[in-house]
């Protein structure tokens, strides 16, 4: 159930850290400053249970309680309005126990409001003993029709509550929440509900045994058995001691517990059940409390009979006589181990956070919405050589090229609320910039202003200069494929996914936007080349082996290249085959070819055409130097016929020596015949 004011906000806004207001009165104000450190949920709930504790010690009734929690509660996490029913003495319906914002009409309306399945929140939670959360009263089958308008018409839209049940599995009543507006609760709500509700239990049950205890105190006069009989009964460990602190009665469920008889117990016997090494310190305790005169409380470790230890909350109170005099202390130990294994792991927790927070490889740091540095990790002051206060000028360190950069990006962070990540260059200590990813997570206060914000920098310098390499990489790799016209390409061609270099966009003639596949390549290919290309990729596919083929490209513009297309074949770790290849432009080698071998063709007719005419020069001079006469075969007569041809057409008077018969005759004659006089008679 809830109030009617319109109070709520979406369930992320609200902080139940706030709720620590609940070690507060109700209508009471913080006398510390607004800088003051809020204490954790942890922290002020257990506050809460100790103020419980001191009310009910103090003599207030059990109605005041419940509305100093509930009213503690409204006011410090609004927009909720809490209220706690009791369960009748019958077990069968509820009574309103406790709800100070609760309209009177509308608690006049549901007294008593019987418990069952669909008895809305608080019935059907007192009914299966378990919490019942329902979001949206106007639709929830689980709230009776016939109830419906009335809790709408109170402006009740959401109602979640928790069952109070004592250790003996009873059901003594409800705890709920109400909110004006349909809503579901966050892991944060079901804290509060589940402790609040345990702190109402604790009142709850502290009450009854007040009052067994209270009923039994009458009663002592008329029956000491009865009296023993329902201090035995009560759901506490219970004792009572002389003025001098010696004890002389505990209840059944103490002796239980410490597996001690009374006469073991009585006297100072009691103290065997105290752990040896809080033994000391407790009596000394219980002997300044005997001394003052006035209740006093402490927390030790008590033996259970099968011998472990745990946590007790030992308090003790005098009864004094008409004259003021003390006749006996009455006391009780409350178990509160699950209460100090929550602070132990709560501590535990802080101890691993700060190691986190000191050993994670990467800058932590907080910061206030004005931009001032507030906490860093050892890391961080140590990468910057700088104290914490040096770093409130934490923009100095941003390399004076990201500054204009970095700056208005954080401060619209801070007025957006939004994260923020963005990476930029800081300043070693030794004068050196290195690139950082910086992230941060603005936290927000009840009215969803910025008031912190949480960083984290991760140093990526490693990172960015294998991207500025791999980058060159690329773009090396990008200019020696447009030199070489080669184009590379990955294809899986079981499912058509495909990879293209620039070039090959280039070479193929397709925009770059275009998505690559085998169908494109295939539209590209001259129609007389495309059944073979076909059949290569079938093969290649099929085999998962190497795949190469030469074919021509028609273009869009009905231009003709010829490329070389190599594939390579492999298998990814599911077993898929998969190509990785090349496509060359080979047009410009093939036109090259195609002019070499044209130039060939003409090299070849003129040297057929040379041998011919040769051939006819050789019958000429053979014919003019009688070749068959003179030359023959002897290389000495060829050099010989080499002198002629160069001295028979020159004025020059030759002289030929040797004797007769040794063909001076022939050669004067060949002379003759090829000098300017060759038409004259000459006789040899």
């Amino acid at each position: 159930m809830s109030s009617p004011e319109p109070r709520l906000k979406p369930d992320h806004e609200i902080q139940i850290g706030d709720a620590a207001g609940v070690l507060q009165p109700a209508g009471s104000e913080s006398k510390q400053g607004r800088n003051t450190t809020i204490p954790s949920q942890a922290e002020s709930l257990l506050a809460a249970e100790k103020r419980t504790l001191e009310m009910m010690a103090n003599g207030a009734s059990l109605s005041e309680v419940l509305n100093d929690l509930c009213a503690s509660i409204d006011a410090h996490a609004p927009p909720v309005t809490s209220m706690v029913c009791l369960m009748d003495p019958e077990g069968k319906q509820l009574l309103p126990g406790a709800g100070p914002h609760l309209p009177a009409a509308f608690a006049a309306a549901i007294t008593p409001w019987p418990i069952g399945a669909n008895r809305g929140s608080c019935g059907t939670a007192a009914f299966t003993k378990q919490r019942v959360i329902i979001p949206d009263i106007s639709n929830d089958p689980r709230w009776p029709d016939e109830a419906r308008a009335l809790a709408l018409s109170h402006g009740f839209c959401a109602a979640w509550s928790e069952p109070l049940i004592s250790k003996d599995g009873e059901v003594l009543g409800t705890f709920c929440l109400s909110y004006a507006e349909p809503r579901i609760p966050n892991s944060r709500d079901l804290e509060l509900i589940q402790a609040a509700a345990h702190i109402a239990l604790i009142a709850i049950e502290l009450e009854r045994a007040g009052l067994a205890l209270k009923k039994a105190l009458v009663e002592i006069k008329n029956s000491e058995n009865r009296l023993r009989t329902i201090i035995d009964t009560i759901p506490a460990l219970a004792w009572s001691a002389r003025p001098d602190g010696s004890a002389e009665f505990f209840n059944r469920r103490w002796l239980d517990y410490a597996g001690l008889s009374a006469e073991e117990a009585s006297d100072w016997g009691w103290t065997a059940a105290v752990h040896p090494e809080e033994r000391g310190r407790l009596v000394d305790h219980w002997r300044r409390v005997l001394a003052s005169g006035e209740a006093g409380e402490t927390e030790g470790r008590l033996r259970r009979f099968d011998g472990e230890y745990r946590c007790f909350l030992f308090r003790a109170s005098p009864l004094r006589n008409e004259s003021g005099k003390i006749v006996k202390w009455y006391g009780t130990n409350t178990d509160i181990e699950e209460r100090k294994r929550a602070e132990d792991a709560l501590r535990a927790a802080e101890r691993e956070l700060r190691l986190t927070f000191d050993t994670i490889p990467g800058f932590v740091w907080t910061m206030t919405a004005s931009g001032d540095v507030e906490l860093v990790n050892p890391q961080m002051l140590a990468y910057f050589g700088k104290t914490l206060e040096e770093l409130k000028e934490w923009a100095l360190f941003v390399h004076p090229d990201d500054r204009a950069r970095v700056l208005p990006y954080w401060k619209n962070t801070v007025q957006t609320g939004q994260p923020y990540d963005v990476e930029h260059r800081l300043r070693r200590a030794d004068g050196v910039y290195r690139w950082f990813r910086g992230r941060g997570l603005p936290l927000r206060d009840t009215e969803g202003h910025v008031v912190r914000c949480y960083n984290l920098l991760t140093d990526i310098d490693e990172r960015k200069k294998a991207e500025e390499e791999l980058r060159r990489s690329r773009v090396y790799l990008t200019e020696a494929q447009r030199l070489s016209r080669t184009g590379s390409f990955g294809c899986r061609l079981s499912t058509g996914e495909m990879f293209w270099s620039e070039e090959t966009f280039r070479i193929y003639g397709y925009d770059p936007s275009t998505q690559p596949s085998v169908e494109r390549v295939l539209e590209r290919v001259h129609p007389e080349d495309r059944a073979v290309v076909q059949e290569r990729i079938d093969h290649a596919n099929r085999d998962g082996k190497d795949c190469h083929v030469e074919c021509r490209l028609l273009l869009s513009d009905d231009s003709v290249k010829h490329v070389r297309i190599e594939a390579h074949a492999s298998k990814n770790e599911l077993g898929i085959p998969e190509f990785i290849g090349a496509v060359m432009d080979v047009t410009a080698q093939r036109q090259a070819r195609a002019e070499l071998e044209k130039a060939f063709e003409e090299i070849k007719r003129l040297k057929d055409r040379l041998h011919d005419e040769n051939v006819v020069l050789r019958e000429q001079i053979d014919q003019a130097f009688m070749f068959e006469e003179i030359v023959g075969s002897s290389p000495a007569l060829k050099t010989v016929l080499s002198s002629i041809v160069k001295v028979a057409p020159t004025d020059s008077t030759v002289l030929i020596t040797g004797e007769t018969g040794t063909g001076k005759e022939l050669i004067a004659r060949a002379i003759h015949k090829g000098s300017q006089r060759a038409g004259t008679l000459l006789s040899v």
